[in-house]
C-alpha cells in the first residue's frame, strides 16, 4: 500500500518468517483478477438430494458453499445437509470472509479422501464463528499452504469421524479458540506420509481454550505451535 524507500507498507499479515537466514523473500505487484467485493449469502438452508437407498452414495452434490476470488464477503446462518465435501469452503484466492452460524449435518458419503471435510479455509483473514458441524471426517481445517491468518472461533463438531487442524502441507498462523470436538482431537503436528505425503501441516498457529478427545501439538523448526488451557 505504500513504499517509503527500504521500507514497505502491505495490507496482509506474514506469518511465516522470511528472514534471510530463512532463504528471505521477495516483493511484487498482486492482483486477483475479477475479484468481487462486499458480497454475501445468507439465511438459507441447502439440501443435497441422494438416493436414501443407498447409505454411502455419492452421485449427487459434494459442496454446499464455495467461496472464491471474493473479498470482504461473508455466509451466515445457513443450514447444510447431506452434502458428501463441504458445508463452506473459503478457497485460496479469498480474503476477509466471516462464516458466522452455520450449521451442517447428516452428511452422505463414503469415509476417507476428501469426504468430509466440512469447514475449510485455504485462503487469508478468514474467520469460522459459532459453526457447527455432526458426522463430517475433518471438521474444522486448512487447505494446501493457507496463508493465515485464519480463525475457527467457538465451534463445534459431534460424532466426529477424524481430527480437526490443519491438512496438506504448512498452513500458517491458524487459531483455534474455544473449538469443542466430540469424538475426536485436534491436531497441530507433522502428518507425516499420511495423504501423499502431507508432512509439516501447521506452523506458528494456537490453540486456545478448546476440547477434544485429544490434543496434539508439534512445532516444526522456527515455527513454534503451542496450546493454551485445552
Amino acid at each position: 500500500t505504500a513504499v517509503d524507500g527500504r521500507r514497505l507498507t502491505i495490507d496482509a499479515p506474514i506469518t511465516t518468517a522470511i528472514d534471510a537466514r530463512y532463504g528471505g523473500g521477495w516483493v511484487a505487484e498482486f492482483d486477483v483478477p475479477g475479484r468481487i467485493h462486499h458480497v454475501g449469502l445468507e439465511d438459507l438452508r441447502l439440501e443435497s438430494a441422494y438416493d436414501p437407498t443407498r447409505p454411502f452414495d455419492e452421485d449427487h452434490a459434494w459442496d454446499a458453499v464455495h467461496v472464491d476470488k471474493a473479498e470482504h464477503a461473508w455466509v451466515r446462518n445457513i443450514a447444510t445437509r447431506h452434502f458428501a465435501g463441504s458445508a463452506v469452503s473459503v478457497d485460496a484466492e479469498a480474503r476477509s470472509v466471516t462464516v458466522e452460524g452455520v450449521d451442517a449435518a447428516a452428511p452422505v458419503s463414503e469415509f476417507g479422501g476428501y469426504r468430509r471435510r466440512v469447514f475449510v479455509a485455504s485462503g487469508q483473514l478468514t474467520l469460522f464463528r459459532r459453526c457447527r458441524s455432526d458426522q463430517g471426517l475433518h471438521d474444522f481445517v486448512t487447505g494446501f499452504a493457507a496463508a493465515g491468518p485464519n480463525v475457527f472461533l467457538q465451534c463445534s463438531a459431534r460424532n466426529a469421524l477424524g481430527d480437526s487442524g490443519p491438512l496438506e502441507s504448512w498452513a500458517s498462523g491458524v487459531l483455534y479458540d474455544s473449538v469443542v470436538i466430540r469424538g475426536n482431537g485436534i491436531r497441530l503436528t507433522n502428518r507425516g506420509t499420511a495423504d501423499q505425503g502431507q508432512g509439516w501441516t501447521a506452523a506458528g498457529s494456537v490453540l486456545w481454550n478448546c476440547e477434544g478427545t485429544d490434543i496434539a501439538v508439534q512445532s516444526p523448526p522456527g515455527a513454534f505451535n503451542q496450546a493454551y488451557g485445552c
